[in-house]
């Protein structure tokens, strides 16, 4: 388990790479479309949204499929693509936070759970957050949606509680996060596209897109490195 948080990790040295490198990174654009366009060097991608107004030859949309399929669209030759990435069957994650206070803790920073809402449980406090707060996953639809936020709450309790075989105290504070769309639905005949698409230059990343794995972090994470390789590959000798 990492020693620091998710954008620590790997966002922020990300960073720091790139600026190394003569890279830059501009937030707080909103890219609304993108046009091919031909120009002496062979054409590229316009960016509607884009401050720099010039044409990139490399676009990669690395955005969740909502965002991607509109983009798409936009390009006028990607209608097909679009529509099915667009038709994505999508499952929401919920996570319940019970703050128990100082001196509550796991026996480990992660447990597998059975026997209720929730699959795991973080133990944020060894996670370099606040002590005595869980965080307690539940993953795909499910029964709990019937619930009320004061019901999910104390069902996830329970269901620690027997697991742990201890009563756990009154929580200071909880709270009920759902994202709904927060990742595509794993079936067998769900279609996940490829890094390609069909305008020259323009690629997809991201958790929805074929792999060996569902629509995890690893799976995002294989399919921005085989997007770069593709690009690299196709890149004049130096």
């Amino acid at each position: 388990l990492p020693r620091t948080d998710l954008s620590e990790l790997f966002p922020v040295p990300a960073v720091r790479y790139l600026a190394t490198r003569r890279g830059r990174l501009r937030n707080g654009d909103t890219i609304e479309a993108i046009h091919p366009v031909a120009d002496a060097l062979g054409g590229g991608l316009r960016l509607q949204g884009d401050p720099a107004g010039k044409p990139w030859h490399q676009v990669v949309i690395a955005t969740a499929p909502y965002h991607a399929a509109p983009l798409l669209a936009s390009t006028g030759l990607c209608d097909e693509l679009a529509t099915a990435i667009d038709r994505l069957p999508h499952e929401p994650i919920v996570t319940v936070y019970l703050g128990l206070g100082p001196g509550q803790r796991l026996e480990h920073p992660m447990i597998g759970l059975t026997d209720g809402p929730a699959q795991w449980a973080f133990d944020r406090g060894q996670l370099g957050g606040p002590e005595g707060l869980l965080a307690c996953v539940i993953s795909a639809h499910g029964e709990h949606e019937a619930l009320s936020r004061e019901a999910l709450v104390d069902a996830t309790r329970a269901q620690l509680e027997r697991q742990l075989g201890r009563a756990l105290p009154v929580p200071e504070w909880s709270q009920v996060i759902t994202e709904k769309r927060a990742t595509i639905a794993c079936r067998p005949d769900v279609f996940r596209p490829g890094i390609r698409t069909p305008v020259p230059g323009l690629w997809l990343a991201g958790d929805y897109l074929a792999s060996d794995y569902p629509a995890t972090l690893e799976s995002a994470v294989r399919s921005g490195v085989a997007c770069a390789q593709a690009i690299l590959a196709q890149l004049p000798a130096r």
